[in-house]
């Protein structure tokens, strides 16, 4: 209940901007033999519809607000209340190219886009303790690893846009689209000095 009631509060915290708080409580049904029984107040919010029970007030009682709903919630608008929230269109997902990235250049990919997300994270922490597997929130497992396949494809911030999206992935700040895109080209240009130096040590050794 406390997490909702936080959830409700940052539709608008500022005094002079007016705003409005849809929140979506997924929720297993209460019954009388349920995870609710040791939480009489979640269990009393979630039956409100069917007791016809002001959520407001449920609200108000648990936490001592002392405000009236004034017909806010679904169950004083007689379940009329219906707010109909139209989500921008996802946009078309492109087909990512089928050519891997050869070994080498997945290995110095992964080590480049491990050390980045480190740093990322560390800056994005500042100085609060850091977190158990922190890390991944920054840029998960699963969507650098495709990345380190699809190193080539990943060269741009829209490249790697296309791979997030393939992926379901949302980062936590847009830039890291450019950041990631600039990763992927120095490990592709370490990549190939490495081969170069490689196929050049190779053929003096031949001759």
């Amino acid at each position: 209940m406390t997490s909702l009631v936080q959830r409700f509060g940052r539709a608008a915290r500022d005094p002079n901007k007016v705003a409005i708080g849809i929140v979506t409580l997924l929720a297993p049904p209460a019954t009388t033999k349920s995870k609710y029984d040791k939480r009489p107040d979640m269990k009393e919010f979630v039956l409100a519809s069917k007791d016809k029970k002001c959520r407001w007030k449920i609200i108000s009682d648990r936490f001592n607000i002392g405000r009236s709903c004034e017909k806010a919630c679904d169950v004083c608008n007689a379940g009329l209340f219906s707010p109909k929230v139209t989500l921008p269109p996802l946009p078309p997902q492109s087909k990512l190219p089928t050519a891997k990235s050869t070994e080498v250049e997945q290995q110095l990919g992964r080590q480049l886009l491990l050390a980045w997300r480190k740093k990322a994270y560390e800056e994005w922490a500042g100085a609060d303790p850091p977190m158990t597997d922190g890390e991944i929130w920054i840029l998960p497992q699963d969507v650098l690893e495709k990345l380190c396949e699809k190193l080539s494809h990943a060269t741009t911030a829209k490249g790697v846009q296309e791979i997030a999206r393939a992926c379901k992935w949302r980062p936590m700040e847009d830039f890291y689209f450019t950041e990631i895109a600039q990763v992927t080209v120095n490990a592709l240009k370490e990549a190939k000095i490495l081969l170069n130096n490689t196929h050049a040590s190779g053929g003096s050794d031949g001759s």
